[in-house]
């Protein structure tokens, strides 16, 4: 009797890690092709290309200039590091193209592994094409790859991402969500709170699905596939919220905290066999950034409608490690907990150092970025201005104590940057300029290894900053989306809680 007993036990016991397993297998459709041994290479780059929009032509573009920077770099040099490119293409329809002008018309999904191009004339090319020794590999992901698939959907990334761990091996493995970033978003997520950024529209899906950081961080822990940067190129990724839901996921994030402009490829896969470790390739992205924009600045609307800094274009390199995002969630927890203790110095610290003025861009404060749905300050400008503040603003000492605690996080997380130069007056779209720019860009940080690359010097920055270039929302476009801030980005509860009081203070 015991021995049936404890069978029935046993069986009991095996039958919940079954259905435990079962039913974390079922949070995707699970990918069926042959699994043979991964090709191994120096770089992995992992492209997941949404162009199912207005990007479409501008996305292909990136790929050929991919195509041209690895024809540099596979110039027969023993020297040169074996780098594996992959990009998952997704275009946009042809009516849509035929909408917002674009010719590189190409909608059925493919994967290819991008061969070598020495053509350097995209613009004169009418038509979407590859180079002749880029590879097809599409008829490999048609278990779970569709002529229309939803780039949107985390079943999509996780699919790709699992494909690509069965087929590739890299000691660098770069994963590059290419698209439209949103800035905040909040989203209704059942069972959970949704990311503070999102990215990867798919115009032609029907579901009007969209990736959040929360997306990302399940598709890689799915697919247990080992990512060295997460690089998003795209808008306004560069943000507490979304390094915190991502830290542990990669070594390194890539991102802006304002809005993006193309990178370089070609600059960045010939400049590999200068580069070691994915602490070296953050530094060459963001030099290669500054190279293509150094002489420009963020197109914005005149000065009635813009925050303090929406005219700069800039590019970051920030940590994922978790034990760094930890100790920067607790730290900006605990400043906002003092600031909470008093309601009057609450708000007028932030009238001093974060309030944005949409009717004169004079009168904003701080180092602000408009997104969709908020403004977002730059925190390390914020708690240096805190720690600064003279005796009239009678900040108090532990307030100021805080706020040096959250920028020596900064200084740890924030591993590389540069921020361009400043748009002055209105923007003339003909000729794409201001009525007038800053002399020297702004900041730049740890960029000495790849300042010749980016055709700069020292003398041509206001300063080096170690702590500038993280952001978080600090003041709604809209009215009523914060009474849930926590929960929706699952960031600080009292930074939550200082929104909702700025909010009302606005209202009033």
């Amino acid at each position: 009797m015991h021995r049936y007993l404890r069978w029935l036990v046993l069986k009991a016991f095996f039958l919940c890690i079954t259905l435990t397993l079962l039913s974390a297998c079922a949070l995707f459709n699970t990918p069926t092709e042959e699994e043979g041994s991964p090709k191994n290479s120096d770089w992995l780059f992992l492209i997941y290309c949404d162009a199912d929009n207005n990007l479409n032509d501008e996305l292909w573009k990136d790929i050929f200039y991919a195509e041209y920077g690895l024809s540099q770099l596979r110039d027969g040099s023993s020297a040169s590091p074996l780098a594996t490119v992959i990009v998952l293409w997704d275009g946009q329809s042809e009516s849509e193209a035929k909408k917002w002008k674009n010719t590189r018309i190409h909608p059925e999904a493919g994967i290819y592994k991008l061969g070598s191009s020495m053509e350097l004339s995209p613009d004169l090319q009418t038509d979407w094409w590859l180079a002749a020794d880029t590879e097809d590999l599409t008829a490999t992901a048609s278990s779970w790859l569709t002529a229309e698939p939803d780039m949107g959907d985390v079943q999509t990334l996780a699919s790709f991402l699992q494909w690509a761990n069965n087929h590739f091996s890299s000691d660098n493995t770069v994963l590059v969500l290419n698209n439209h970033g949103n800035g905040t978003e909040f989203e209704n997520v059942s069972g959970g709170f949704s990311a503070a950024r999102s990215l990867c529209a798919d115009e032609t899906s029907s579901s009007n699905t969209i990736l959040t950081a929360v997306d990302i961080r399940d598709a890689i822990n799915y697919a247990n596939i080992h990512i060295n940067t997460i690089w998003m190129d795209c808008c306004l990724q560069g943000s507490a919220e979304i390094a915190y839901l991502l830290s542990g996921c990669a070594d390194y994030l890539l991102a802006s905290p304002n809005i993006s402009y193309a990178n370089k490829y070609d600059v960045i896969f010939r400049n590999l066999p200068n580069v070691s470790s994915g602490d070296d390739f953050g530094q060459l992205v963001v030099a290669s950034y500054a190279y293509n924009m150094k002489s420009y600045c963020a197109k914005t609307n005149d000065n009635r409608d813009r925050t303090s800094y929406d005219t700069v274009l800039t590019q970051v390199q920030y940590s994922l490690r978790a034990e760094l995002q930890e100790s920067l969630y607790r730290d900006i927890d605990a400043l906002a907990g003092l600031l909470l203790k008093d309601e009057e110095l609450a708000v007028t610290v932030y009238d001093t150092f974060l309030k944005q003025d949409r009717s004169n861009v004079d009168n904003c404060k701080g180092m602000a970025y408009s997104a969709t749905y908020a403004d977002v300050n730059d925190i390390g400008y914020f708690c240096r201005n805190l720690c600064q503040a003279s005796e009239d603003c009678n900040i108090p000492a532990e307030i100021k104590q805080a706020a040096s605690a959250v920028s020596s996080d900064l200084t740890r997380i924030i591993q590389t940057s540069w921020m361009g130069k400043m748009g002055y007056g209105s923007f003339n779209c003909n000729a794409f300029q201001y009525d007038a720019v800053s002399e020297n860009c702004i900041y730049q940080k740890n960029l000495s290894a790849f300042i010749e690359l980016a055709e700069l010097s020292q003398t041509e920055f206001t300063c080096e900053d170690c702590q500038l270039g993280l952001t978080i929302v600090t003041q709604p476009r809209l009215s009523g989306l914060w009474s849930s801030y926590s929960e929706k980005t699952g960031y600080s509860k009292n930074w939550g809680m200082l929104l909702r009081l700025w909010e009302q203070h606005i209202s009033h």
